[in-house]
């Protein structure tokens, strides 16, 4: 049985209890017609294009590449040809449409060694290669690591707590089990710690024979499962020059697999919920596969929105677009601009409520079916505490918040930015009085501290 080296609680935050919840069932999608690669889903790339419309692509063909970073390449997951090449302003690259004109890949990765004979500059040179080390991002500002650095430490969470969070040890059960190989891949690229965190309350069994891996263990309400909450308490950032690296644990399976195999991971699988869709569940899909393909057999509400990650902190998405390359939740909600007639007078025993606004707050909560009201209209920051509730954090987020609004870099290094990631305020947003967008605000503040360097 799989042991923490530390057991941490969490008492802030909260679980939304929301309508729609996935069935652990897992139904395998075919090959699409053809799949769309969006760059924009990677933060801070400036891409060049290394092929054309027209032009046939196989499984792991590079298709541009980072021109910050060269030696950083995407590559396609499919076999086909390059149906169309988005372009906007400024010939900007807005999305890649390739055809899929077969389910087998013919590509083949030649093994010479066991993982463990690898130097750590052969694995990078491996993963940028080969289109594989975007899978692997940094702390601070949540972007594609540098292969330059080495981190302090590497972060892997088994224990997502967002809203349709998959159980990762029923949909790695059925991928088939390479995380051995996987973890072995990553201790080669740090000289510290790798730090994989669990529930301290669910039993795993996909966890067999690590080695040299810390583990640690974490309870409680969402945002628990957050890397960024994780990094926070067992090995915080105390600067912009302070890396951590972390990385999905369905992406370490796929290295592992990778290097033991020669497999080029070309799937993955995502959780599609909300009280929109007449059937969520588990699917195992082709990356980059377009949404409407993914819920075709779905029966949908005629008014609803999608998001691509969860409804906390996802990006709204159409239905002829791809899902974004890091989300593996799918979540489809009731859209609605209506308004409850003297909504802030009535009782509101049926009301989803985090304060003592509604009666319903004297009771247990209920399965809800949300939409995207907002319940009222933007106003002053005023600090009743709510973000603070919500914000497992040594950090005062009123403060944190009003430097970034001021633009004061020097106050906003001060009240801990480098360790913040917008998905981490998600909460505060829900939570929030005055319906201030508190993770679109830190985001921005993090483009901001990167700029200026």
């Amino acid at each position: 049985m799989l042991k923490a080296m530390t057991n941490i609680h969490i008492t802030r935050g909260h679980d939304i209890n929301i309508a729609g919840k996935p069935a652990k069932r897992i139904t395998t999608l075919p090959c699409p017609k053809s799949i769309k690669i969006t760059p924009d889903n990677f933060k801070g790339i400036k891409p060049k294009l290394l092929v054309k419309e027209g032009e046939n692509v196989k499984v792991g063909t590079k298709l541009f590449y980072d021109k910050v970073n060269p030696e950083v390449f995407f590559c396609s997951t499919v076999a086909g040809q390059v149906k169309t090449i988005k372009l906007g302003d400024r010939r900007k690259i807005e999305e890649i449409e390739i055809t899929c004109e077969s389910n087998t890949s013919d590509f083949s990765f030649s093994k010479t060694k066991d993982v463990g004979e690898y130097s750590r500059e052969e694995i990078k040179d491996i993963l940028l290669n080969l289109g594989l080390w975007p899978s692997i991002r940094q702390r601070p500002f949540s972007k594609i690591a540098n292969s330059k650095d080495t981190p302090k430490s590497i972060f892997v969470s088994a224990m997502p707590t967002a809203p349709f969070s998959m159980d990762l040890n029923y949909v790695l059960n059925d991928a088939g089990l390479f995380l051995k190989e996987g973890f072995k891949v990553l201790s080669k690229l740090t000289d510290g710690s790798v730090n994989l965190v669990v529930n301290t309350n669910k039993e795993y069994d996909i966890f067999d024979d690590l080695e040299d891996i810390a583990v640690h263990g974490f309870s409680g309400p969402h945002p628990a499962g957050n890397v960024g909450i994780h990094i926070h308490h067992i090995d915080p950032i105390a600067d912009k020059d302070d890396i951590v690296w972390y990385i999905s644990l369905q992406d370490v399976n796929d290295f592992g697999r990778f290097f033991k195999e020669g497999v080029y991971p070309t799937e993955k699988y995502i959780s599609v919920g909300g009280a929109s869709l007449s059937d969520p569940s588990y699917y195992k899909i082709k990356k980059g596969a377009v949404v409407s393909d993914i819920v075709e057999e779905q029966s949908l509400d005629e008014n609803h929105i999608l998001i691509s990650g969860d409804v906390l902190s996802g990006q709204e998405i159409s239905s002829d677009s791809s899902m974004n390359y890091y989300s593996d939740i799918l979540s489809v909600i009731p859209y609605t601009k209506k308004r409850d007639f003297l909504g802030w007078i009535l009782p509101g025993l049926k009301k989803y409520s985090l304060s003592r606004t509604f009666l319903s707050s004297l009771f247990d909560k209920q399965e809800t079916s949300f939409d995207t009201r907002i319940n009222g209209s933007r106003r002053a920051i005023i600090p009743f505490g709510r973000w603070e509730k919500m914000l497992p954090m040594d950090i005062i987020p009123d403060f944190l918040v009003k430097s970034i609004l001021a633009g004061d870099i020097e106050d906003m290094e001060k009240y801990g930015i480098y360790e913040c990631d917008h998905e981490d305020f998600a909460l505060c947003a829900y939570a929030c009085q005055s319906k201030i967008e508190v993770s679109k605000i830190v985001k921005e503040g993090l483009e901001l501290m990167e700029k200026e360097g």
